[in-house]
């Protein structure tokens, strides 16, 4: 019996024991990263890096530009969203005098050299109003919203054009917007497309001489176009629409270029 304690307790049996069990951890290691859940054998990590370190296949090299274009001038076209909103006591009455004062506006805009095709409806609603107070809330009507989007071709008369809408339409006439714009606009576009490609040129040779690098060929452009656009100016004083400015439009090209570099 004091054999036996000496020995189970004794110190060279417990190196043994921590071997034994790291042998039998490495093994059950080595098992499970050889295989995956399907039981096909996978490659080591060691040997996973390996492969990507003897890949041949260099990374790509090369500059990216973004480069814009810019062109200014007058627009062609003048469009407004106008209309009327009218409050009455029931609905027949209110959609009755808003469908009168839309109608009277359109004449007069034909009678202004709009033509009728240039001429859609742009939004119609109807919703009640009401009073409210401590008490509670009161109807006291319902609202009619009829406008129309006017494309109107004769820029320079364009706000006298407004004038004569807004007038046929009564103390409850509205104008929803006033914008800008070119139909014809190929030849700005041609011209705002060179100047981005310009730019773009000129920021790439930049940044090859900056990297002491030569520029190469030309991998991918990409264009994106941000249309023509403008702001809009209200003038003539007396609160008329008259003497309001054409302004300007923009017309912008935008376009990325991948040049390849040594």
């Amino acid at each position: 019996m004091a054999d036996f304690t000496a020995r189970s307790s004794g110190s060279n049996h417990r190196p043994g024991r921590r071997r034994l069990i790291g042998a039998i951890l490495a093994g059950a290691i080595l098992s499970l990263s050889a295989c995956s859940d399907d039981g096909q054998e996978l490659a080591s990590p060691t040997a996973v890096a390996s492969a990507a370190s003897d890949s041949s296949t260099p990374m790509p090299m090369g500059i990216t530009v973004v480069g814009r274009g810019e062109v200014l001038g007058s627009p062609d076209t003048t469009t407004v969203v106008v209309g009327v909103r009218v409050t009455r006591e029931t609905v027949a009455e209110s959609s009755a005098d808003a469908s009168t004062r839309v109608d009277a506006m359109v004449s007069a805009l034909e009678a202004a050299g709009v033509n009728r095709s240039d001429i859609q409806t742009e939004n119609l609603w109807i919703q009640p109003e009401y009073n409210y107070s401590d008490q509670g809330s009161v109807l006291i009507g319902f609202t009619v919203s009829n406008t129309m989007r006017v494309t109107i071709r004769d820029v320079e008369g364009a706000g006298a054009i407004i004038d004569a809408a807004v007038s046929a339409g009564g103390d409850e006439a509205v104008v929803d917007s006033v914008g800008f714009g070119l139909v014809d606009n190929a030849e700005r576009l041609a011209e705002a497309r060179d100047r981005a490609w310009a730019d773009a040129v000129a920021k790439a040779e930049q940044l090859a001489g900056l990297a002491d690098r030569s520029l190469g060929e030309v991998v991918t452009i990409t264009e994106s176009l941000a249309g023509a656009g403008g702001e809009v100016f209200y003038g003539g004083g007396e609160g008329d629409m008259g003497g309001m400015p054409s302004g300007q439009v923009s017309t912008v090209v935008t376009i990325t270029v991948v040049y390849s570099i040594s």
